[in-house]
């Protein structure tokens, strides 16, 4: 039969061995953990590298988008500006037509 009692150092040897076997459990999460938050601060590392290039990215088009505003606004005074010489000489021809035609009239009449 098994003894019921043991010895006071069989108590300790496996009071020992329950030491390092929980020591050795936790060192191992020591580790899991310590790579997941590696892992992790990697993670926040690209991601903040990937927000800094998108921040320049939008100013960069920013930059163009006013570009853009500025010649559409130059485009346009100048399509105005072509549109109102072009009414002035359709007016100005149109009057010497109707001129022309008036002084035939007289002539005629």
């Amino acid at each position: 039969m098994d003894k019921i009692w043991h010895s006071p150092e069989e108590g300790d040897s496996k009071s020992s061995i329950g030491k390092s076997s929980r020591a050795h459990t936790a060192e191992c999460g020591n580790v899991v953990l310590r790579k997941l938050v590696n892992d992790r601060q990697q993670s926040l590392n690209k991601a903040s590298e990937i927000i800094g290039s998108l921040k320049e990215e939008n100013n960069r088009l920013k930059v163009l988008v006013d570009e853009m505003k500025s010649k559409n606004e130059e485009a346009e005074i100048d399509w105005r500006s072509k549109y109102d010489n072009l009414c002035s000489e359709l007016q100005a021809c149109n009057k010497e037509i109707l001129s022309r035609d008036m002084n035939l009239l007289v002539k005629d009449a």
